[in-house]
């Protein structure tokens, strides 16, 4: 497969190449080759092209040829949007991969969350994220969704919700990427909140671990 082992100039033409030779639109070939060319472009941040590529492979039968790859699809079709600043289809396109309840649920209701984020629809941004905490505690998005609730709560000025956020990601994930910027926003939240010795206690533990 050229698209994954990196070949990524040499696979995009050779699915153009397959494409251009126009095969029967039930030719499975012609099928696979817009989730190839989908993911060969979206590697190569040709995002536009993506876009068209993946909704090909989406809505000419993408589900009956490879239900994985289907799932991928949807949510890499959501990214693509995203990059493109389109929210209102990106967040369609992660909407119908959560209703579809394939293998990138989790991923679906993160990037949902953060879509919803940036258009400051904040109340649904955390309940999407919530989606995921409470309902796929072992996702490797999990500590994802945790941090940016906590986030969006600093935004809110909800700072005891934070801290409470903040506090669940550094117990549950004690080894996480996220502890030293969880630390320092539990931190900023509870000197916000005039908790001054939790603000010094969380700075102390940043300086001792990181």
């Amino acid at each position: 497969n050229n698209a994954a082992a990196d070949r990524l100039p040499q696979a995009i033409k050779s699915y153009e190449t397959l494409q251009g030779l126009r095969p029967n639109a039930s030719d499975p070939f012609l099928l696979k080759s817009y989730y190839g060319l989908g993911y060969a472009f979206f590697n190569t941040q040709q995002y536009p092209k993506a876009e068209a590529q993946f909704r090909q492979y989406i809505e000419k039968g993408g589900k009956s040829d490879n239900r994985e790859h289907f799932d991928e699809a949807l949510v890499r079709l959501g990214d693509v949007y995203f990059v493109q600043k389109k929210f209102t289809e990106s967040q369609n396109a992660y909407q119908r991969a959560i209703s579809e309840g394939g293998s990138s649920v989790d991923y679906a209701y993160f990037r949902s969350g953060v879509v919803y984020n940036f258009q400051n629809r904040n109340s649904e941004a955390i309940a999407q994220l919530d989606r995921l905490i409470t309902g796929y505690p072992n996702s490797i998005y999990f500590e994802d969704a945790l941090f940016q609730k906590s986030q969006i709560n600093m935004e809110e000025m909800r700072y005891a919700d934070a801290v409470d956020g903040f506090s669940k990601l550094i117990a549950a994930r004690p080894n996480s990427q996220f502890v030293p910027h969880a630390l320092e926003g539990r931190a900023v939240a509870n000197f916000s909140r005039q908790q001054y010795d939790q603000t010094i206690e969380d700075y102390k533990r940043i300086l001792d671990r990181f």
